[in-house]
């Protein structure tokens, strides 16, 4: 009985993936010209994958970084460091609309529409000894994971196993993930068009506003504060304006003191039932590269770096938004969110016993 329902569910996939190539053809050609205005060179890319019981296929993707990149990236997983992303491709990789193509893997039988992702063998050589990484191989590869649509993307592969996993202890051929994928899509991709039309169309055609351009686009959360230790007393929390992956800026009353190198924790309020937020805290290492006076005090940018592989997805997560669904929403108050609780916390004792990267050292 089993058999014949699962055989049933890989027509019934097979089926709806050709259904959506119709539609999704013309928006193929679409990007694939954007991709080939952007960076001439191949518009698809092909990459060997790991399926169930390991078998390797050929999967494709719509190319979103430069032509040779993957001999840099090798099996590490692809993050802004890299620099290799070509113009739209951020946009791509966050919408997730640089898979469509695999509509034809769905089609062939090498995937199916909900499961893991499939992974490259050279990154399958650095995870195997995650606790639990190789039940993902138990099942067809998918379309779409719980993983993909509730982390972000370069998400340490721990993080990632564990939401694999728990799909797959649940419903983990519910299609309901299917619909949901869609809208999240959806919306990311309205909201990303909306604010590039403001800002570049509206905001510097229109209005001739000139603003700075950074390569890494900035979010401003609601609510994020950061706590400074030792600078001076009564200045060591600020306001959060914005931020990205490697700078944040910071608005901090009265003066700062002299030039800052040190530990710093970035906490932001997320929602939780009842009238107090939950704080999502991240310990950090930072350096002072700008500061500028202002009316109510000073305004600093800091280059940081969190301090451990748990906090540099809590920052994508929480502060970054960069989840297609993210798992809590910001807090949402009228009023301002109440300050975090406690005294300012020892960071560096927080980030002990944790794998570390090489410090974060000042430019000369």
């Amino acid at each position: 009985m089993r058999s014949q329902v699962a055989k049933a569910r890989v027509v019934f996939e097979r089926a709806l993936a050709l259904a959506l190539l119709g539609p999704a053809v013309p928006v193929m050609a679409l990007l694939g010209l954007l991709i080939w205005l952007s960076d001439p060179g191949p518009v698809l890319y092909r990459g060997l994958r790991m399926g169930r019981e390991k078998r390797l296929f050929t999967m494709f993707k719509l190319r979103t970084l430069r032509v040779g990149a993957q001999q840099v990236v090798g099996s590490a997983l692809m993050s802004h460091r890299f620099d290799l992303t070509i113009r739209g491709g951020r946009f791509l990789r966050d919408t997730r609309l640089d898979e469509l193509p695999q509509l034809v893997n769905v089609l062939r039988g090498e995937m199916r529409f909900i499961g893991p992702r499939p992974e490259r063998p050279e990154v399958y050589e650095g995870c195997r000894s995650i606790p639990g990484y190789e039940r993902r191989f138990a099942v067809a590869p998918g379309l779409i994971g719980l993983a993909q649509l509730r982390t972000p993307h370069g998400t340490s592969k721990r993080y990632r196993t564990l939401f694999d996993n728990a799909f797959l202890r649940g419903s983990g051929a519910s299609l309901w993930v299917v619909p949901l994928t869609i809208v999240a899509v959806l919306r990311k991709a309205g909201r990303r068009a909306l604010a590039k039309l403001w800002r570049g169309l509206i905001l510097e055609g229109l209005l001739h506003h000139r603003r700075e351009r950074r390569r890494l686009r900035r979010e401003e959360p609601a609510g994020a504060v950061a706590r400074v230790a030792g600078v001076l007393e009564g200045t060591q929390r600020a306001r959060v304006l914005d931020l990205n992956e490697q700078a944040v800026a910071l608005a901090f009353e009265g003066e700062f003191g002299d030039a800052f190198g040190g530990e710093l924790e970035l906490e932001i309020p997320v929602e939780r039932e009842g009238e107090l937020p939950a704080w999502r805290s991240v310990p950090c290492q930072a350096y002072e590269t700008h500061r500028r006076a202002t009316a109510g005090g000073t305004r600093v940018v800091l280059q940081y770096r969190p301090l451990t592989a748990r906090g540099e997805y809590m920052v994508h997560q929480y502060f970054l938004r960069s989840s297609l669904a993210p798992p809590r929403r910001a807090w949402a108050a009228r009023s301002a969110p109440p300050a975090p609780p406690g005294p300012p916390r020892d960071v560096q004792r927080r980030a002990a016993g944790a794998r570390r990267s090489a410090p974060l050292v000042a430019p000369p």
